[in-house]
């Protein structure tokens, strides 16, 4: 066979492969929810947000909704990690940088996993025009993650409200985890018919919970900025920006004066300053 011919159907396998690897999820059932979960009020109640509902006669879960699954990885308590196909979703259509729950297809699985509030601390989803995001527990929620690095940049959910910042679950519990371990003993867990929170509550997985959240509520948007060298979390408003910027900087020889300067002025750039900040500083405990 000539070699052309050879490499053109390798390619072709190859091609096929490749869409058989990444065939978009279209509907999907769905393993692991609790009777407990929370439902929306539409569809009489048989839906916890939309398009992810429960056939009343058969009692199995569904999803099949616009938000599209793509590739990303789910980070349970413990640091097992789930690899595959994942759908972040809302109760209510509400701030888009707020997740009530995610859905996983894993890697081999044809079904996907609920994850619910409590259930992961990390969830990291492909955009779809390049990079990654990220989202990290907040409570009974996942909030998106807008600048990663030691000093990472999210919204406060919660801005307005006397919600204590210590219900951002604080990465050191990361920092202490052992390993990070493929997740066939939490596959078996739920084909056995338990769902996420039960995994977690057994004693397979960290016993660290999270304050919950009862609602969210954002009157003007502020940041919270989590410190990984001293595991600290901090707020951001309009009338502390230049005062955080300034202590921030401070600590930081390598910024340049006028490039400090730049950005502690624009509270609508702060993106841009913590960007620049984790890119150019060395941050120690």
């Amino acid at each position: 066979m000539p070699k052309y011919v050879t490499a053109g159907i390798i390619g072709l396998i190859l091609a096929l492969g490749s869409q058989t690897a990444f065939a978009k999820i279209k509907k999907v059932n769905v393993v692991g929810v609790p009777d407990t979960i929370e439902r929306i009020a539409v569809n009489n109640g048989k839906c916890a947000a939309s398009f992810f509902c429960v056939k009343k006669k058969t009692g199995l879960w569904t999803y099949h909704g616009r938000v599209k699954f793509r590739k990303g990885e789910v980070t349970l308590l413990d640091g097992t990690v789930l690899t595959g196909q994942v759908v972040l979703l809302q109760r209510r259509q509400d701030w888009k940088f707020v997740k009530d729950m995610a859905l996983i297809v894993p890697e081999g699985e044809e079904d996907a996993i609920y994850v619910g509030p409590g259930s992961a601390f990390l969830i990291t989803q492909e955009h779809k025009k390049g990079g990654t995001n990220t989202y990290d527990a907040y409570g009974s929620i996942y909030l998106k993650r807008r600048v990663s690095g030691p000093m990472r940049l999210s919204y406060n959910p919660t801005a307005g409200t006397s919600r204590s910042l210590a219900s951002f679950l604080p990465a050191n519990a990361m920092k202490n985890l052992q390993t990070r371990v493929a997740g066939r003993e939490v596959m078996a867990a739920i084909k056995d018919g338990k769902n996420l929170a039960d995994v977690r509550d057994s004693g397979t997985a960290s016993q660290a919970m999270v304050d919950v959240i009862s609602s969210i509520e954002i009157t003007e948007k502020e940041y919270l900025v989590y410190d990984e060298a001293n595991d600290t979390t901090s707020a951001i408003t309009k009338g502390n920006f230049k005062e955080t910027m300034r202590n921030i900087f401070a600590a930081c020889p390598e910024a340049d004066s006028k490039d400090a300067k730049k950005y502690s002025k624009s509270y609508k750039k702060i993106d841009e300053a913590f960007e620049y900040i984790n890119a150019t500083c060395t941050f120690t405990s």
